[in-house]
């Protein structure tokens, strides 16, 4: 079992875009679902949170679980102390599995633990290991954790502020991360996470990652199909 074989694959198709399920209607998601699943993309995205760690709650193991999917389940635990959890996630198909930075005092076990666990979906792949930074998190803290991490993640704003706003500063940490990234020789995602659209795709796409979260926009106004589209084509541009 290796970590390369999937992030090769994933960085055969990308730039990409991973759908944020939080964005969906749950009363249609099944037909939702199989639309994403009827395009090219090939990631759904799962924002876990606890009204604690950040304002918001969401969903948990047992609706991640309840998803029947050929795409790979990213999830990204926006929850206090996720340690003691991260087997429920595990278990309910997660295929890269995201832990904030300052949400885990014994990060790096909790890394380590996780270190070439096979997927449910697929026993002779991992999950792959990553690691959120908030934007008042410097990128400097990464440093410690770089050489157990598969994929890294920026959020493009504060998800512990209601109604946060896109942070300028992100594309100066983008630039730093990338020279940390290139200085382990490691191959390690570059996923940015945020409220990606049409009208501001152009300074997503200045960041050059790998992935991209975005549900709100490929949900709007019910044009899945099309708004994948839409995206893509400015992928490909």
């Amino acid at each position: 079992m290796h970590y390369l074989g999937i992030i090769e694959e994933i960085k055969s198709y990308s730039p990409t875009i991973s759908v944020n399920i939080i964005d969906c209607n749950v009363m249609e998601l099944g037909r939702q679902l199989r639309l994403i699943e009827e395009s090219s993309l090939r990631i759904l995205h799962f924002d876990v949170m606890d009204g604690c760690f950040v304002p918001m709650i969401s969903f948990g193991p047992c609706f991640i679980k309840a998803i029947k999917t050929k795409l790979l389940k990213e999830v990204q635990l926006f929850v206090h102390d996720p340690g003691d959890k991260i087997w429920d996630f595990i278990n309910s198909g997660a295929d890269i599995l995201t832990l904030h930075i300052e949400s885990d005092y014994n990060l790096l076990d909790t890394l380590l633990k996780l270190k070439n666990i096979p997927s449910k979906n697929d026993p002779h792949r991992p999950v792959l290991r990553g690691l959120a930074l908030n934007p008042e998190i410097p990128v400097e803290d990464v440093a410690p954790f770089i050489h157990e991490v598969e994929m890294i993640t920026i959020n493009a704003y504060n998800y512990k502020i209601k109604n946060g706003r896109f942070d300028e500063k992100i594309f100066v940490k983008v630039e730093k991360l990338k020279r940390m990234i290139d200085y382990t020789k490691r191959p390690i995602l570059l996923c940015i996470n945020g409220n990606m659209n049409i009208e501001n795709i152009d300074e997503y796409l200045s960041l050059d990652a790998d992935i991209y979260t975005c549900g709100e926009y490929i949900f709007k106004n019910n044009k899945i199909i099309e708004n994948i589209d839409k995206i893509l084509l400015r992928f490909n541009s």
